[in-house]
């Protein structure tokens, strides 16, 4: 699985970019964000500057260290940096409140920050020393910290020690610390990148999803730095229009992005229209892909969204569509290098077609949950990690995911998948985006209730769903309520948090 890689890691993984280099990648472009341009060779340059300024903080190996950045060259030399001293990056949204970047803080135990403005100046004075990207009042300047760009070799550690904090996005409640190791940034690469991106030296890689999550870091640092390839970075808000522009501008070739921002993308003016035509492969991650938008992007550019499935505690996408075997609807077959399996109610495994809760065995399976022993021993099971999923499997081994274990409920005594409620509500086209939760009534019994983001003019809607949905669904799936919402509430890479929902009902 190695010989398409550009960089063969096997010990400390920031010496990917030492590899790029060696192997005649130093002057190739390695990053473009904006107008700005960085080289191979310029960013080991920068990470080996931010390995030093960080050390010379008084850091020492197994440190942590929360990145609190915007994506762009700085949070690739910082996480690199971090990763080539010895520390363990701790990777944070810049854009959430105060109260999480302190929670983070807290909670990781980091002996330093390095963030943009925002973040720095609320963390100083937080007991740490506070590195600003920028100017932000009592925090130092992180100029000043990678002033020195002389080459410094890594720090001598196991590919199995632990290299890098990511938090969970937080669909189920409070964020969880999820610990990996240094190789598990090169199995990542040697699974999805080289069997299903096949991602070679000419690519240009764009993602939606921000590097402080899985997917943006697996799109926007792992394939582009093993491979040798250009990651395509826009700083900043990626609102919808942003988007389009940059795939026209910058002409990446491969494209990540989630469900919800493929459907917003569509509805842009003048968005069937654009000439998205450079890019040669698509993928989709996050949550379930619809068929419908899956049908209508294959229609408007003739891209074949490839729908997949991963995790923080599995950071690489496991089961996807794959190239010329597409289903939609359907988060495709396993990656190779991943094994799946379906556990029943009683914890027995399922052979062949079936339901049930799906766990997953592969070498970029995370260590541990930090600080978090207990949760830690309920999700880990040997060499399967539980995925909190529950997915059906049919007879082509073709899995269809049915919602989180957690959100499935049961009404008149079955089983309810709100994923299959969904699809339909989203089918109609006065609907643009729906969720479905089970709530108590006053009798203790489960009733559903569906939240529905019109399309375009609300009135009138939940009478025609009300008509429409019969025929559509069984009689136990029927939603006892229907209210029409603004919009849901979301996750930083777009999940619906139905916690928050069934809060609301």
């Amino acid at each position: 699985m190695t010989e398409q890689l550009t960089a063969v890691v096997t010990g400390n993984a920031a010496t990917v970019l030492d590899a790029c280099c060696e192997r005649g990648r130093g002057d190739a472009t390695a990053v473009e964000c904006g107008d700005r341009t960085v080289s191979f060779r310029r960013l080991l340059d920068q990470t080996c500057a931010a390995a030093r300024g960080l050390t010379g903080l008084g850091l020492v190996p197994g440190d942590r260290v929360l990145l609190a950045l915007d994506d762009g060259p700085e949070f690739l030399a910082a996480f690199l940096g971090a990763l080539r001293a010895g520390l363990i990056p701790v990777a944070a949204n810049p854009g959430a409140p105060v109260d999480d970047h302190r929670y983070l803080l807290a909670d990781s135990g980091a002996a330093a920050v390095v963030a943009d403005p925002g973040p720095a100046a609320a963390l100083v004075g937080s007991g740490v020393p506070v590195v600003a990207v920028g100017v932000a009042e009592g925090a130092l300047r992180y100029d000043d910290l990678v002033s020195d760009p002389a080459f410094l070799a890594p720090a001598d550690v196991d590919p199995d020690d632990p290299g890098f904090v990511l938090y969970s996005s937080g669909s189920t409640g409070r964020p969880k610390g999820v610990v990996h190791r240094h190789r598990d940034l090169s199995v990542t690469a040697a699974t999805f990148g080289a069997r299903v991106l096949e991602v070679t030296g000419e690519d240009r890689l764009f993602c939606t999803s921000k590097m402080f999550h899985a997917y943006g870091l697996c799109n926007n640092l792992i394939f582009p730095l093993w491979f040798g390839a250009t990651a395509v970075i826009l700083p900043g808000r990626r609102d919808l229009p942003r988007i389009l522009d940059a795939v026209e501008a910058y002409r990446p070739t491969l494209v990540a992005s989630v469900p919800s921002v493929y459907r917003a993308l569509l509805a842009v003016p003048g968005a069937r229209e654009r000439d998205l035509s450079s890019v040669r492969r698509a993928t989709s991650a996050g949550e379930a892909l619809p068929a419908a938008v899956f049908a209508e992007w294959r229609a408007a550019h003739g891209w074949e969204l490839l729908d997949g499935i991963g995790s923080t505690e599995l950071l690489a996408t496991f089961c996807s569509n794959l190239p010329g075997r597409t289903r939609a609807g359907t988060s495709g077959v396993p990656v190779p290098g991943f094994r799946l399996r379906l556990l029943a109610e009683d914890g027995t495994e399922i052979d062949g077609a079936g339901r049930g809760a799906l766990q997953v065995s592969g070498g970029t399976a995370f260590s541990h949950y930090w600080n978090d022993p207990e949760r830690t021993r309920r999700t880990v099971d040997g060499p399967w990690v539980s995925t909190g999923d529950l997915y059906s499997r049919d007879e082509d081994g073709f899995y269809t995911f049915q919602g989180r274990t957690d959100d499935v409920f049961k009404v008149h005594g079955l089983w309810v998948s709100p994923v299959e409620i969904e699809d339909v509500l989203t089918a109609h086209e006065g609907v643009r985006e729906a969720a479905v939760v089970g709530v108590p009534d006053g009798s203790g019994l489960t009733r559903i209730t569906a939240y529905v983001v019109p399309s375009g003019d609300p009135d009138g809607l939940v009478a025609a769903l009300r008509a429409w949905l019969p025929s559509r669904l069984r009689r136990h799936q029927f939603p006892r309520s229907i209210e029409v919402v603004p919009d849901l509430p979301h996750t930083v890479t777009g999940k619906v948090q139905r916690f928050r929902l069934r809060e609301r009902s």
